[in-house]
């Protein structure tokens, strides 16, 4: 008999995220920690949501919002104070040694300090801050697989046409998905999510809500990102009722 892809998928992330996490163990690396503990949620979710079957929405929850505390915590022991900033990748540019990520990642300052300096400080060796994979990457990589398109070669005026319809149809996200551009800043509010009880979740942990976001917030980041290859950060992010609603500001 032979594997589906989601078993396939599910045994390969699994088992990075086990090897993250060994490697976090002994080289004391924070970064390492959530890249395992990301990479383990995803690995579990393949390997549990086979097709025709289903995992109910609370236990996915309760399975993110543990690597969300945990990433809470790691900030706070930190003493991170600047603010969170999805960065892309140079895909052409030489880098000279290796920074951990390959997409977007996002940087967090040791201390407030203006972009421009957050920037530089993200490519460094020696970070002065701390550099990690968004909770939404997969989720932003599930999306650009399902839609068939190279999110890189959009342009941000016709994702705003397509990203409502992915949202809501193709992977199911949210009952309605709305986005708004103007100039460099973007809104977007999504109705009755299907993850609505992690991002209630996520509202209460100071460092993660706002700044880096909820996977679903994250995942419009990294998209965002990757679309307009410029660094993005989420003003603020607010749940009401059954809605989400975010700002983005492109840089």
């Amino acid at each position: 008999m032979s594997i589906s892809t989601d078993k396939k998928i599910g045994t390969v992330l699994l088992c990075s995220g086990a090897l993250g996490l060994a490697l976090s163990i002994i080289y004391g690396s924070t970064a390492l920690v959530f890249i395992g503990l990301t990479f383990s949620f995803w690995g579990f979710l393949f390997l549990l949501v086979l097709p025709g079957k289903y995992v109910k929405s609370e236990v996915m929850d309760y399975m993110s919002s543990s690597s969300l505390y945990a990433v809470d915590q790691i900030i706070a022991n930190l003493r991170l104070q600047g603010k969170a900033i999805y960065i892309p990748v140079p895909r052409e540019a030489y880098l000279p040694y290796y920074i951990g990520v390959k997409n977007e990642f996002v940087y967090i300052p040791k201390r407030n300090v203006k972009i421009e300096t957050a920037i530089g400080q993200a490519f460094m060796k020696n970070l002065k801050g701390l550099r990690l994979a968004p909770p939404g990457l997969s989720l932003a990589n599930v999306m650009e697989k399902k839609s068939k398109l190279n999110f890189h070669d959009l342009d941000l005026s016709y994702l705003a046409e397509v990203l409502p319809s992915l949202i809501t149809q193709e992977v199911d996200l949210a009952e309605n998905f709305t986005i708004s551009l103007e100039g460099n800043e973007v809104s977007a509010e999504i109705r009755k999510p299907t993850c609505e009880d992690l991002c209630k979740e996520a509202s209460k942990m100071q460092h993660i809500c706002p700044h880096i976001g909820c996977p679903l917030t994250s995942s419009i980041a990294c998209i965002l990102t990757r679309v307009a290859n410029k660094p993005v950060i989420i003003e603020r992010c607010s749940l009401k009722d059954d809605t989400i609603t975010t700002f983005f500001r492109i840089l």
